[in-house]
């Protein structure tokens, strides 16, 4: 069948869907519904010629031809049309086209947040709904239905520039900017600039903050997704890395070419004496890192080297950067993460735009500082290096103090199973590729357990991780906050081996059978707990990760291996995952489906 014809491709290729969306320039998601199934384009449709042209490119890009064409049972001297000729072949040989095309539900509830949104600043200032009609020549059954998300004025310029304008002089008139900034989850300085006030407001409004961060939620996943440990054999040793900057005497740097001489003059001191701490900390633009590649590998290598001595990394992140930004220093900072080394923070304190401050500190060894004017640092900016005990103590003291009005920002664990799930979150929202284990039925379990080998000290840390998640999804279910979103999964893909369980450090796919079962537990669990809502949706980005959000940390987990989570405990990080995770679920196109109907379109006999 395609599906499995087309992951077997990819397995060949050693690829992963971001590597193929990347060669074929298409969005990952595509990607993932050709994997999953969901997606099969026709043999003799544009989209089948860029398929095969993009696992060539893909090929060629990784030194993977004779292996694709071994795959496809070509001679690896064949030329690219045979080779094109060959996947085409391969995967359509024998597929029918004549499966009917699946209907697409409308989505109930369309403008959820904007509802909530508009409640609770019409709540603030005392407006009703006729009130509010009134000032905007509105019926107020209109502003009934905005107030419950069923509508909302975005396509009507006119009307929402009135609304937000009418709601912004509200709040003004009654003084409670304050109280606005803080329904808003925004800085008072930010509401109190005459000239930014009204976009601010708008976009918050109408959840376009959340458009921009989407994107770069939905990178951090990716991220996650394809992380390795970097700890291990280093790619060169420190000397060739730093060169002859630890033989500097200057205590001056100039620019950005300075400051990079100078944190590698650091870090090669660091890697010489190995201490037991080092605190970073720098709200400068990070293009001083990023820009040049050379740079980054070489800072990248030199920090596992750190770590590799026993070095523990304390970092407190700037978490003010745009989406650009961040996405940049989460490129460079992840794969670092799963070495347990790194001890990440964010400042509570609202950031200014109009100095940079940059602090890399060894206690006992040097410092490097600067502050400069935003935008000058790359030709005037000045950076000092400093060695004496008394201004390195002062230092310290500085990185202490900050450090006190900081929250930890990460908490990084070599496990699936480690999730917020098992705190103190009474709503819980998890997005997944599967339903969670905490709702496989018992016989299921066992069944999986005696057709994979599992026993022993195996099968007595399996149960020990069910009976934990079992007790906290059931407390949550009972205070009638659990809602899981899983994929609905197509029948070749279930036939394929696609369907990875969510079991805690273990990859296993389902059966047909036992995937059945468990779709029959969660409809039972879903009657008998009204406070647990499974809804299964067509379109899911990722088939091997599950996200466990609750009002005050986020969990991403990798379902294989090398397991992994992420727990994020940084408020926006929390919205911005809540907002991605609803943009999923009301996406264009998105269907949703009951336990029930999912078994019943899968076709599955019952025991």
């Amino acid at each position: 069948m395609f599906t499995e014809r087309w992951n077997g491709m990819l397995r060949a290729l050693g690829a992963a869907q971001t590597d193929v969306a990347r060669a074929m320039q298409c969005d990952r998601s595509y990607i993932h519904r050709l994997c999953a199934g969901k997606r099969t384009p026709k043999a003799e449709s544009a989209g089948a010629q860029r398929l095969a042209d993009g696992l060539l490119a893909l090929a060629r890009q990784t030194g993977q031809t004779d292996a694709l064409a071994r795959f496809l049972s070509l001679d690896p001297a064949s030329s690219s049309d045979a080779i094109r000729a060959g996947i085409l072949r391969a995967l359509y040989e024998g597929e029918d086209e004549s499966r009917p095309a699946r209907r697409a539900a409308r989505n109930a509830v369309p403008f959820r947040v904007f509802g909530e949104r508009l409640s609770a600043v019409m709540r603030l200032t005392g407006l009703s709904n006729i009130r509010l009609g009134r000032l905007l020549n509105l019926d107020p059954s209109y502003i009934s239905r905005f107030r419950c998300g069923f509508r909302s004025p975005r396509s009507n310029r006119k009307t929402a520039g009135d609304l937000s304008s009418v709601l912004l002089a509200r709040v003004q008139e009654q003084n409670r900017l304050p109280e606005l900034a803080e329904l808003m989850d925004v800085p008072l300085e930010l509401l109190s600039d005459k000239a930014g006030v009204y976009e601010c407001f708008y976009r918050w409004l109408f959840n376009m903050e959340n458009a921009g961060g989407s994107p770069f939620i939905a990178e951090l996943i990716d991220r996650i997704g394809h992380i390795a440990p970097p700890v291990g054999q280093s790619p060169a040793s420190g000397a060739a890395l730093y060169g002859d900057a630890v033989s500097d005497t200057d205590p001056v740097y100039y620019g950005v070419a300075g400051l990079r001489r100078a944190v590698l003059r650091f870090l090669g001191g660091v890697i010489l004496r190995r201490p037991e701490v080092i605190c970073l900390y720098s709200d400068q633009n990070s293009d001083w890192m990023t820009a040049d590649a050379d740079f980054r590998a070489r800072w990248a290598a030199l920090m596992v080297q750190c770590m590799e001595g026993g070095t523990e990394i304390r970092i407190i992140h700037n978490m003010d950067r745009g989406p650009s930004e961040m996405a940049e220093a989460i490129r460079s900072w992840l794969p670092l993460y799963p070495s347990g080394m790194i001890r990440s923070y964010y400042c509570r304190t609202p950031g200014r735009a109009r100095f940079s401050t940059t602090l890399f500190l060894c206690p006992d060894f040097a410092c490097v500082t600067g502050v400069n004017v935003c935008g000058t640092e790359d030709a005037l900016g000045m950076y000092r290096f400093d060695t004496e005990p008394g201004p390195l103590a002062a230092h310290r003291a500085a990185f202490e103090a900050l450090l006190s009005l900081s929250g930890e920002l990460a908490h990084v664990y070599r496990t699936s199973e480690i999730s917020v799930m098992g705190g103190n979150a009474s709503r819980v929202t998890v997005l997944g590729a599967s339903p969670s284990f905490a709702t496989m039925p018992e016989a299921t379990l066992r069944a999986v357990m005696e057709r994979t080998g599992i026993s022993g000290d195996a099968e007595a840390r399996l149960r020990e991780a069910k009976r934990v998640q079992e007790a906290a999804w059931r407390r949550i279910a009972e205070s009638g906050g659990f809602r899981e979103y899983a994929a609905a999964p197509s029948p070749d893909a279930l036939r394929g081996g696609a369907v990875l369980m969510d079991l805690p450090d273990l990859t296993l796919a389902y059966t047909p059978e036992e995937y059945a079962a468990h779709l029959r537990g969660v409809a039972a669990l879903s009657a008998a707990h009204p406070g647990y809502c499974p809804v299964f949706l067509e379109n899911m980005p990722f088939s091997d990760m599950r996200i466990v959000s609750s009002d005050d940390a986020v969990a991403v987990c990798r379902l294989r291996a090398p397991y992994l989570t992420v727990v994020f405990e940084h408020p926006a990080l929390c919205r911005a995952f809540g907002a991605y995770a609803e943009g999923i679920r009301i996406a264009e196109g998105q269907t949703e489906l009951s336990p029930d109907a999912l078994e019943e379109r899968l076709g599955a006999p019952r025991p």
